[in-house]
């Protein structure tokens, strides 16, 4: 898989795309994610206006059974059985531009008027039967289910603004909890 992706992102319905993904970044970024990619629990929430439901699930792995049990199997690379997480209820461009923002920070506003209104994006919006409000109310779904209030708060308003930056602090927090010698203490009698 593409750069050592260890996850692949199926969104369900139409084309149904896969998206390689890596599980650290996505568990770093909301504690959500990373209950979901344990397998401790699924995520929704409804899309405002609407009667639609996005969800968030780890797909059960079938072929695990059928592995052989060669040492190359047993210790495979990541990659080479990717984990599945399944995204229902959204569209394929709003399950990217929530992909970009956890890997960037940055978020992709086409509901924006200046965006959503540029001629040269009415035919790709066409072929791709999407509706930028239909997009920010599909993002601020998945943003609250996620616990992603900077999300949530960049959205707020008709225009695009600026997201805070928390990719940093989010990866320290991991690299804290990986490398923080655990200390065990024996009770000695």
């Amino acid at each position: 898989h593409i750069h050592g992706a260890d996850l692949l992102v199926r969104v369900l319905g139409g084309s149904e795309p896969r998206i390689p993904a890596h599980r650290v970044v996505l568990a770093a970024r909301s504690k959500v994610l990373r209950d979901v990619l344990s397998g401790a629990r699924t995520a929704e929430a409804k899309v405002q206006g609407g009667s639609t439901t996005i969800r968030f699930a780890l797909a059960k792995d079938k072929s695990s059974a059928a592995r052989s049990s060669s040492s190359a199997s047993r210790y495979p690379a990541p990659w080479a059985h990717p984990s599945r997480l399944t995204i229902s209820g959204a569209h394929p461009l709003s399950v990217l531009i929530l992909l970009t923002y956890l890997y960037t920070d940055t978020l992709i506003a086409v509901w924006d008027w200046r965006v959503a209104s540029c001629t040269a994006l009415k035919a790709p919006f066409e072929k791709l039967k999407v509706r930028p409000a239909a997009v920010k109310a599909e993002l601020l779904a998945m943003a609250n289910a996620l616990e992603l209030g900077e999300v949530e708060r960049a959205m707020e308003g008709a225009f695009k603004r600026e997201v805070k930056g928390t990719l940093g602090v989010h990866f320290c927090a991991v690299f804290e909890e990986v490398c923080t010698p655990t200390i065990l203490v024996t009770n000695a009698k």
